[in-house]
């Protein structure tokens, strides 16, 4: 069953990438992401779960090692009961509730 303790974190990001090394620093950068267990949202909105806010530091040290020189990158923690109401007013709607019970049986413990 899923808990509504826990935390959600979103990163925002807009980073250029009209040069070979803009080009290079996003890769790099969304690689990382995905290495660190975030999931795509939109286009440039990355979200992952951790089990309380006290993750929200590490996560962000991690990520500034791979940060890029120029862009905007933005993180927003979010409690999960707040990100779980996410709802779509144009394209499919996604059961975050479903999709993510599986992944949240650690926040129960």
């Amino acid at each position: 069953m899923l808990s509504n303790r826990g935390t959600v974190l979103l990163i925002f990001f807009d980073i250029s990438v009209k040069t070979k090394r803009q080009r290079r620093e996003y890769r790099r950068f969304r690689s990382a992401m995905l290495t660190m267990g975030f999931a795509q949202l939109q286009m440039s909105i990355y979200y992952k779960m951790l089990a309380n806010v006290s993750n929200i530091a590490a996560q962000k040290k991690v990520l500034s090692k791979f940060k890029p020189r120029v862009g905007i990158v933005q993180l927003l923690p979010l409690p999960l009961n707040f990100f779980l109401k996410l709802e779509s007013l144009v394209g499919p709607q996604f059961d975050f509730a479903r999709e993510l019970d599986p992944v949240l049986e650690f926040v129960d413990d």
